[in-house]
């Protein structure tokens, strides 16, 4: 197995440092499809157009039929049971002996434009925390306390909350963030929120899409209520057949994601110490996760590119666990094609390549993050 060296490390590995490489292209062709899967979605975001298309059959046979719960989540994708949002009466009832309200506002937006979710006062390019705050912060936030007994002025900005801090560079098609105001039901709308994100100069077909807003209970929280996350990150398939031909491989990009789909069906629904598939100092209060969904498939898209695209639904992720578990899948497959020819032999070795890296519990056994311009926040499940 490869090390996962720093750049100046003499013992990197060759594929290590070739995956390195890759991966730092801004521009790379690696990422056409990740861009033409947000280019199409921030379009056509109420449509029933398909993104991708599953080369492998019916795309409702992605996952098997005690999985089919998770389609839900990356029906956006592929669009043939995809819903459109429901846009919210002005007159809705709710309780008004309640004050102020809550809502769950989902969001798409380019990560390519801003430096991640959370607000950075130091970095010149916009945060999404910080873009959704000006849009709202005009039509949600009281300047007076009206329920303090003394009127005081507010200067604080009013507070987002969200599903999953994303990274710089990464995309999403569905995230989810909530924001309250102690106006009432008579001064502010879904409808006012939604039209006041679209209507803002990063809008619509801009960098930032609000798809759907909805009221909720006071007690909805998008970081602590999420029972699962799901991610896709997209890989194309020149590069990735390019790359391994250079290391003496003459595999198919069918072949390397049968290879790669192996490898991580091997994890999906234990209960795996993640640690060395993590990066920095841990945060959490555990870094035990479970995948129930773990998948490399290959698709295409409207314009015929095929790309291997892994699928992950878990119920928590480390920092930077799923670029480090994709570049280490990728790094893997293509170690087991070069020491080996036979796919059938490649396909035994891999079922037990990914356990050994995670059960090493052994940092220095991962490969390198791969880049953030690949991976794409999809969406996220909820307790009722």
């Amino acid at each position: 197995m490869s090390p996962n060296n720093s750049d100046t490390n003499p013992e990197e590995s060759l594929l290590d440092r070739r995956l390195r490489e890759l991966f730092a292209e801004s521009d790379s062709e690696l990422f056409h499809t990740t861009r033409s899967i947000m280019d199409t979605f921030m379009q056509n975001e109420q449509s029933f157009t398909p993104i991708l298309r599953y080369k492998d059959g019916d795309v409702e046979n992605l996952f098997t039929r005690e999985e089919e719960s998770y389609y839900d989540l990356f029906e956006p994708l592929y669009g043939e049971r995809r819903k459109v949002p429901i846009e919210l009466s002005d007159k809705e009832e709710v309780n008004s002996s309640r004050r102020g309200q809550s809502f769950k506002i989902s969001l798409a937006y380019k990560g390519e434009m801003f430096c991640g979710w959370q607000i950075q006062l130091q970095n010149d390019v916009p945060s999404v925390q910080q873009t959704i705050i000006d849009c709202l912060d005009p039509i949600l936030k009281n300047y007076e306390d009206v329920h303090s007994r003394r009127k005081k002025k507010m200067d604080k900005p009013i507070d987002v909350r969200v599903c999953g801090r994303t990274d710089a560079g990464v995309s999403a098609i569905s995230q989810v963030c909530r924001a309250r105001t102690t106006k009432s039901v008579e001064d502010v709308c879904p409808s006012d929120i939604q039209q006041a994100i679209n209507s803002s100069n990063k809008g619509r077909s801009g960098s930032i899409t609000c798809t759907e807003v909805v009221r909720v209970s006071d007690k909805f929280h998008p970081t602590f209520g999420a029972t699962h996350r799901a991610y896709v990150f997209c890989l194309d398939s020149s590069p990735l057949v390019s790359l391994a031909k250079s290391f003496g491989c003459n595999a198919t990009i069918k072949e390397i994601s049968l290879i790669m789909d192996v490898m991580l069906q091997s994890i999906e629904g234990k209960e795996l110490d993640f640690f060395s598939l993590s990066f920095g100092k841990v945060k959490t209060e555990t870094t035990l996760c479970e995948l129930p969904i773990a998948r490399a498939v290959l698709v295409e898209t409207n314009d015929c590119e095929a790309a291997i695209a892994i699928h992950l639904v878990g119920d928590r992720f480390l920092r930077r666990m799923v670029r480090i578990l994709v570049a280490t899948v990728l790094r893997e497959t293509i170690s087991i094609m070069r020491d080996e020819e036979d796919i059938d032999i490649c396909l035994h070795h891999a079922k037990e390549r990914l356990i050994s890296i995670i059960n090493s519990h052994d940092r220095i056994q991962s490969a390198k993050a791969a880049s953030s311009n690949g991976l794409i926040f999809v969406g996220a499940r909820f307790n009722d």
